[in-house]
C-alpha cells in the first residue's frame, strides 16, 4: 500500500503537468493571432500617443515663451504710454503757461498805448517808425500775401 502511494505521488505532479502543457495547445491559434494583432496595435498606438504627448509638450513650452514675450512686450508698451501720456501732460501744461504768459504780455502791451491789433503785428515790423499805412497792410496779412481771415486760407 506504501508503494501504491508513492505511485500516487509520483503520478500526480506528471499529471498536472501535462494538464498544463495540454492547456496552451487548447487554445484556438486564430485567438492566439488576435491576441498578437491586438498587442502589436496597442503597441503602435502607445507610440503613436508618445509621439503625440512630444509634440504637446514642445507646444506648450513653445505657449510659454511666446507668454514671456508677450508679457515683457505689454510692460514695454505700458511704459512707453507713461512716457507718452507724461510728455503729453508736460506739453499742455507749456501750452498753458505760454498762454497765460501771451495774454499777459499782449494786456501790458495795450496798458503802453499800443492798440492791440499794433501788438499782435508789432513783431512783424522791422522798426517802431514804419509808417501806420505800413503797419495796416502788414496786420492780418500772411507771407503769402493773403489776408489772414480769409475764408479760402483754410483749404
Amino acid at each position: 500500500m506504501v508503494g501504491g502511494l508513492q505511485s500516487a505521488r509520483c503520478r500526480l505532479p506528471i499529471l498536472a503537468l501535462l494538464a498544463l502543457g495540454s492547456g496552451c495547445t487548447m487554445v484556438p491559434r486564430s485567438e492566439v493571432a488576435q491576441c498578437q494583432q491586438a498587442k502589436q496595435v496597442l503597441h503602435t498606438e502607445n507610440a503613436r500617443l508618445r509621439d503625440q504627448n512630444l509634440a504637446l509638450q514642445t507646444q506648450n513650452r513653445d505657449y510659454a515663451d511666446r507668454a514671456v514675450d508677450d508679457a515683457r512686450r505689454i510692460a514695454d508698451q505700458e511704459e512707453a504710454i507713461h512716457q507718452l501720456r507724461e510728455t503729453t501732460l508736460a506739453y499742455q501744461n507749456d501750452i498753458s503757461r505760454l498762454e497765460a504768459a501771451f495774454k499777459q504780455l499782449t494786456a501790458n502791451l495795450g496798458d503802453l498805448g499800443m492798440p492791440t491789433s499794433e501788438a499782435r503785428a508789432w513783431p512783424r515790423s522791422n522798426s517802431r517808425s514804419a509808417s501806420a499805412a505800413d503797419k495796416k497792410t502788414s496786420i492780418g496779412r500772411l507771407p503769402n500775401g493773403s489776408a489772414a481771415d480769409d475764408p479760402g486760407r483754410l483749404r
